[in-house]
């Protein structure tokens, strides 16, 4: 079984490779992205309970699959009309509807 901290840097490292998916193109939403993991982690850094590190852990999980499954990008192209770029990881097909 991994260590907690290599839980905890495993994490880290896959929540920066799902920004990199979720907000491809995106320079703001990159940077923000990348500033508001770091926050969180240097937030809990001070956690020392393994069980508290474990749930915190399970949470970057659950917020790394919500990056790459739930997020789509938009993008303007005219006035009143919207690009749509949906990735073959996202829950929702073109239609609209949720993949099973």
């Amino acid at each position: 079984m991994a260590s907690v901290r290599s839980k905890v840097l495993s994490v880290y490292k896959q929540l920066h490779r799902a920004r990199l998916v979720a907000f491809q193109g995106d320079d703001f939403a990159l940077r923000f992205a990348r500033n508001k993991i770091r926050e969180e982690f240097e937030k809990h850094k001070f956690v020392t309970d393994e069980q508290e590190i474990l749930k915190l852990v399970e949470h970057g999980k659950n917020v790394r699959e919500v990056l790459v499954t739930n997020l789509a990008q938009f993008k303007n192209v005219a006035e009143n009309r919207v690009k749509l770029r949906i990735r073959s990881e996202n829950l929702i097909d073109v239609q609209g509807c949720y993949k099973k």
